[in-house]
């Protein structure tokens, strides 16, 4: 790994942005570079960005975050570090920053942005920081630990290495190169062995604690379980046939009620048939009523016929007389119309005769005005210029009056700013002094606190209301939990008997089954024994006595007469019979095994969830713990549900009050400033009030000055005005017109002469109009005084006409006249509707009268047929057709009522009879109650006791298990309790000691290694060395005299700079593994070294930048930096904490 360039801004006492690009000249052209500079300059922070830009940390500085970032220059809105280095030909950037809010020195920090990527390709691979780390590791194979020991080098903790005795130089070892891990192995080995140890002989411990039934003892619980099964049998039996009698008493006493209720109902049915007969005979008698209902109808609608026909006539007639009446009235009316248009239009002709004279009079009074239409131009003219000397002096007097009125308008205001500034002044001592009042209440609210402390103790009763809220809610999960549990407990209970009963079943078939077979086996063993003495048949028969066997050479044969007497078909149908029994005992051991295999099924799915929730237990109990340890409750609080509401109940009592308590304090805050800022406001008008005063008062100044120009310039335009006043006068009086009043203005005046003038002219064209209208006029009086006559003769004597009072005096009496014209010939052809519509209701009036007759002799007919005497008694029999459906539907009902009644008496009657014929018992029902009932004690006494057997049983058959499974565990822990105590004797030691020497021994020996090599090419005369293998003593080989062996404490200055830099180097090399380390920094002070001692080490140095790495080497010494000319010089400012960058070189 190589680093190419730096970049970085606002670190520590680097302010502003500074690059160091190490691919460029200087550092191109040589490899050692210094970083010089006064202490406290900020040599070190380039460093420091090296470290923030790859692992977002410096070795002084752990992390950065919102909460704090030491290493941002003071005063500076943001900071970042970005890093270009090389691994295995490919190019990288990583860059970290992190700003305030807005870029603001005082804002917020905000959290650190970080990127990592390719530079030849410009693919950014990440920009999460976890990430970014993970991938700078993976590239460089190194953590920030490695990198700081491998590319960060301090020479100084090397010197003190070499020089320091074993016990100070193992723990200078760990700190180096990080074999603390080797102690933590040893420990943590040793525990372990410990723990296993413990476990064995929990395990031993607990199975020697397992307590097992004898053989016997079992046995003998087997033999009582049977004989109670026997007993629980016997007595269901029992209990079925007692449950049998019961039924039937209960059927017997049920089928009694049921009659009697039957039979009560019947009774009820006949009754309410029998109550009925009126309603009855009311039904019959209206069937009469009904046959002769429809001449009844027919009569009544001839009736209402005739009565509406007459109705309707002599409305007719009384409709024909106002239309009569209104005809004659409108006749009258027509006649008084045409007199009143006669004499209006004789009254038009005289008035337009007497405005003809007029006229005529009023053109000879005014001739002189036909000379107008020469003269008003010129006087226009002249009117104009006076006209424009007026306004001139208007408007000098305008302005006058305007800047009078303006500096009133100023005095005024003048007056009102100095008003409006002692008012300020008053109401800005107010505001003080409600600012104070408000101040002082607000600091009494508070009562020695701050709005702050207030709030805090509120969100903290609120959190504490929240998390006591989020108790409850998990202390009741904790009761759900709980009762599951308990129920699955009991449940699992009763799954463990049946499984225990269901084994000893399943072991009982198992021994029938084997029994069965050994007798199916013997038998099968005698049957071929059997065959094979009966296949011998033809050789014993050839057996003589005294003569020897062929086979044994016995010459006496007592079986012979034996075997000839056996019989093979017995025995072959004893080995069927036990084939059978066996077929039978398997089928049989089948079928107990199905239904363990089921109950163990159900058992083990009722364990999982006792598991489960068991499981659930400590996680929850854990969560309330959690939850009620900032509360301070008890930890079996949750068991008692009232006493947690009750105490929510108190702290929601408490969070009100506090929360009205912080609202009372908020709101006299407010008033607080709000009285503050009143004040402040009250201020500002009280300086604006003067500012005005004294900006209206300069105001009334200038308009004094502008009031005394005014009054020179209206005397010049005064007397100009009054010359052309003289000569627009003259000018009139010579035309015979008198001058204008001075009060009326010269437009008005000039209008009037030209409406003098157009009134002239328009007299003249009125006298030839009212000439022509006289002549029109009088034939249209001529006419109207004929149509009068002829309406006169056409009124009817007798009608008054209207007054002429009832239309107003300028009535166009031609319009009206012919309105009255137009309702008269309405009114006409009304009177001739209407004298048609009346013939035509009189011929319906005399046909519905001949109706009415005749359907009055065809109902007496009718009546007369009937057996009703008059119609009174037909209208009390007839029912209308709703009641009739309501009558017929009741008696509807209470035939099927009785017809019902009587099906279920016969029903009930039968039943009863035949649980009458089932005599099942004697026995009243109270003494089958108290036979159940002994019954059921004894079952559940022999049900307890079945319990309880199957309950030893079973908990002795989960001992056994318990105990097997406790040696299996027994036989693994022991293998495993055996291989850590082999180990812990190996390694394990109770304080990490012996494996840690080891591994420090192991690795003293790899970096003394690798320190020799790199003395060799730094200067080959020393070599380094272990004492002893056993200890981490060190001493030194000098090669140059005879390789003798001395202390490294008899080393020089020059000597141990040497040394140590090679331990340093060395320590490169080890941490950074199989990463090759271009880049080298040494954060050292050179400042102890003599002159020779530092050319030495300058010399080292050199010979190591021949190898090819970059070497930059941080120190103040003069002597050094006369050796290196490639320098990043770090310069302090004067006396403000700022430092600049230089290379040199």
């Amino acid at each position: 790994m190589k680093i190419l360039s730096l970049r970085l801004k606002n670190l520590n006492a680097l302010k502003g942005e500074h690059t160091i690009d190490f691919t460029a000249a200087p550092f191109s052209s040589s490899g050692l570079f210094a970083i010089t500079g006064e202490t406290g300059a900020g040599k070190s922070t380039l460093l420091d960005a090296i470290c923030l830009a790859l692992y977002h940390q410096t070795p002084r500085q752990k992390s950065f975050s919102v909460n704090g970032n030491p290493i941002m220059t003071h005063h500076t809105g943001d900071c970042w570090a970005e890093v270009t280095f090389a691994v295995k030909g490919q190019c990288y950037r990583a860059f970290w920053s992190q700003r305030r809010a807005r870029s603001n020195p005082e804002g917020a920090l905000q959290p650190p942005m970080v990127e990592l990527a390719e530079v030849e390709t410009g693919k950014i691979l990440t920009t999460k920081l976890k990430d970014k780390l993970e991938q700078v590791e993976a590239l460089t194979g190194m953590d920030f630990s490695r990198f700081t020991k491998s590319m960060l080098l301090a020479q100084g903790g090397f010197a003190a290495f070499l020089n320091a005795n074993a016990a100070d130089r193992a723990d200078l070892l760990e700190e180096l190169t990080g074999t603390e891990i080797y102690g933590d192995i040893s420990a943590r080995v040793y525990q372990y062995a410990e723990r296993e140890k413990a476990t064995l002989q929990t395990l031993t411990t607990h199975a020697n604690a397992v307590a097992l039934l004898s053989e016997a003892e079992r046995e003998q619980h087997q033999v009582t379980l049977t004989a109670l099964d026997a007993q629980t049998a016997a007595l269901n039996l029992d209990q079925q046939r007692v449950q049998q009698q019961q039924q039937w008493r209960v059927n017997l006493s049920r089928a009694e009620a049921c009659y009697a209720t039957a039979q009560a109902a019947l009774e009820v049915a006949h009754a309410a048939h029998a109550a009925a007969f009126v309603e009855e005979q009311r039904l019959a008698a209206s069937k009469p009523a009904d046959l002769i209902a429809p001449s009844f109808d027919a009569w009544q609608r001839a009736n209402q016929q005739l009565t509406n026909t007459a109705q309707h006539h002599t409305a007719a007639q009384h409709a024909l007389a106002t239309l009569t009446q209104q005809h004659d009235q409108h006749c009258a009316r027509a006649a008084w119309l045409s007199a009143q248009r006669a004499t209006q239009t004789q009254q038009q002709y005289a008035a337009l005769h007497a405005d003809h004279t007029q006229q005529q009079y009023a053109a000879e009074q005014c001739a002189h005005h036909a000379a107008l239409g020469d003269l008003l131009g010129d006087w226009q003219t002249a009117l104009a210029q006076q006209a424009a000397l007026l306004t001139a002096q208007a408007d000098t007097e305008a302005q006058q009056q305007r800047v009078h009125l303006e500096r009133e308008h100023h005095a005024a205001q003048l007056a009102q700013a100095q008003a409006a500034y002692a008012a300020a002044q008053h109401q800005h001592a107010e505001a003080t002094d409600r600012a104070t009042h408000a101040q002082a209440a607000y600091h009494t609210q508070l009562a020695g606190q701050d709005l702050a402390t207030r709030r805090a103790e509120w969100q903290v009763a609120q959190q504490q209301h929240q998390q006591f809220k989020q108790a409850t809610q998990q202390a009741a999960r904790l009761r759900e939990v709980d009762a599951e549990w308990t129920q699955h407990q009991a449940q699992h209970a009763e799954l463990v008997t049946a499984c225990a009963s269901q084994a000893a079943l399943r072991e009982q078939a198992r021994q029938t089954y084997q029994q069965c077979h050994a007798t199916a086996k013997d038998k099968r063993t005698l049957l071929a024994q059997e065959q094979v003495i009966q296949s011998l048949t033809a050789h014993r028969d050839n057996l003589r006595p005294d003569q020897p066997c062929p086979l044994c050479g016995a010459t006496q044969h007592p079986a012979k007469q034996h075997y000839q007497a056996l019989d093979v078909s017995a025995t072959e149908a004893a080995l069927e019979h036990a084939e059978r029994a066996l077929e039978q005992a398997r089928k049989a051991g089948e079928a107990v095994s199905k239904t363990l295999t089921q109950l163990e099924t159900q058992q083990a799915a009722c364990q999982q969830r006792i598991d489960v929730l068991e499981a659930d237990y400590p996680r929850l109990n854990t969560a309330w713990l959690a939850l009620i340890e900032p509360l301070g409750l008890a930890p079996t609080l949750w068991r008692n549900a009232p006493a947690l509401e009750d105490a929510l109940t108190q702290l929601e009592a408490i969070t009100a009050t506090l929360s009205r308590t912080l609202k009372a304090a908020e709101q006299a805050e407010a008033a607080h400033l709000a009285a503050d800022k009143h004040r402040q406001h009250t201020a500002l008008q009280q300086a604006q009030a003067l500012a005005e005063g004294e900006k209206r008062a300069q105001a009334v100044t200038t308009q004094d000055h502008r009031l005394a120009e005014l009054a020179t310039q209206q005397a010049i335009q005064r007397d100009g005005s009054a010359t052309a006043a003289r000569d627009f006068a003259a000018a009139l009086q010579q035309a015979g017109f008198a001058p204008p009043d001075p009060a009326t203005p010269a437009a008005d005046w000039l209008a009037a002469r030209k409406a003098d003038w157009q009134a002239w002219q328009a007299g003249q064209a009125r006298l030839r109009q009212l000439e022509h209208a006289l002549v029109q006029q009088e034939k249209t009086c001529e006419a109207a005084q004929a149509e009068a006559q002829h309406w006169a003769g056409l009124a009817p004597s007798g009608v008054v006409a209207e007054p002429a009072s009832t239309e107003p005096a300028d009535t166009d009496w031609t319009a009206v006249l012919a309105a009255t014209r137009d309702a008269l010939d309405r009114l006409t052809h009304q009177q001739d509707q209407q004298t048609g519509q009346l013939a035509q209701l009189a011929r319906h009036h005399t046909d519905h009268a001949a109706a009415q007759q005749h359907a009055a002799e065809a109902w007496q007919h009718a009546l007369a047929q009937s057996p009703f005497a008059n119609t009174a008694l037909f209208l009390a029999a007839r029912l209308l057709p709703a009641d009739r459906h309501t009558l017929e539907q009741a008696r509807t009902a209470r035939q099927a009522a009785l017809h019902r009644a009587q099906a279920v008496r016969d029903t009930a009657q039968h039943d009863l009879s035949t649980l009458q014929q089932q005599v099942l018992t004697d026995l009243p029902a109270e003494a089958l109650d108290q036979q159940l009932a002994d019954l059921a004690q004894q079952r559940e006494a022999a049900a307890a006791m079945r319990g309880t057997v199957k309950a030893v049983l079973a908990q002795d058959a989960q001992q056994h298990e318990t105990h097997a499974a406790l040696l299996a565990d027994i036989a693994i822990q022991a293998a495993i309790e055996a291989d850590w105590a082999r180990l812990n004797g190996l390694i394990g030691s109770a304080n990490g000691d012996k494996f840690r020497k080891f591994a420090q021994g192991l690795t003293l020996d790899h970096l003394v290694d690798l320190a020799n090599r790199q003395l060799v090419r730094l200067h080959d005369r020393y070599l380094l060395q272990r004492k002893n293998k056993t200890e981490l003593e060190l001493q030194i080989i000098d090669t140059w005299q005879g390789d003798v062996s001395r202390d490294t404490s008899t080393l020089s200055g020059g000597e141990s700079f040497l040394v140590s830099l090679a331990l340093a180097l060395a320590l490169s090399d080890l941490v950074s593994r199989h990463m090759a380390i271009d880049s080298l920094f040494l954060d050292e002070g050179f400042g102890t070294l003599d002159s020779d001692t530092l050319e030495t080490a300058l010399t080292a140095l050199d010979s190591l930048n021949a190898s090819g790495k970059m070497i930059g080497v941080i120190s103040h010494v003069e002597g050094m930096k006369a050796r290196i000319p490639v320098q990043i010089q770090v310069l302090k400012g004067n006396g403000i904490g700022i430092s600049t960058l230089k290379v040199q070189g």
